[in-house]
C-alpha cells in the first residue's frame, strides 16, 4: 500500500525536475530523496527569495503533490502559502505576489 493509504499524509506522487525544469515523476522515494539532497546544495530548489521590509517571500520546489510553493515569512501575511503546478507558474506567481502585496518598495 502507498504511504497515504496508511494515514501518514505523505503524498504518493513525488517529482524531480529535468534540465528544462519540467516535472518528472521520481522512480521512488529513494530516488526523490537523493535528488532533493543533491539539488538542495546547488540552489536549484529555490525559485525566488526576496526580503522586503523585513518580510521574506520564498518560492521553492517541494517535489511533492503540489510541487512548487510560495510562502511569506513575517508581517501581516505570515505563513500565507500559494501552490503551483509548474516552474514557470511558480516564477510568475512569485513575481505577482511581490507586485500585488509589496508594490511600493525601495530598490
Amino acid at each position: 500500500m502507498a504511504d497515504s493509504e496508511h494515514g501518514t499524509g505523505r503524498s504518493s506522487v513525488l517529482y524531480v525536475l529535468d534540465d528544462d525544469n519540467n516535472l518528472v515523476p521520481a522512480d521512488d522515494i529513494v530516488h526523490w530523496a537523493k535528488w532533493m539532497s543533491v539539488e538542495s546544495h546547488t540552489g536549484r530548489l529555490q525559485i525566488g527569495d526576496d526580503t522586503i521590509g523585513g518580510v521574506r517571500i520564498s518560492t521553492v520546489f517541494t517535489g511533492e503533490e503540489r510541487p512548487f510553493e510560495t510562502m511569506i515569512w513575517g508581517g501581516l501575511m505570515d505563513k500565507q502559502k500559494w501552490f503551483y503546478a509548474s516552474y514557470d507558474d511558480a516564477l510568475a506567481g512569485h513575481a505577482e505576489i511581490i507586485e500585488r502585496y509589496f508594490p511600493v518598495r525601495d530598490e
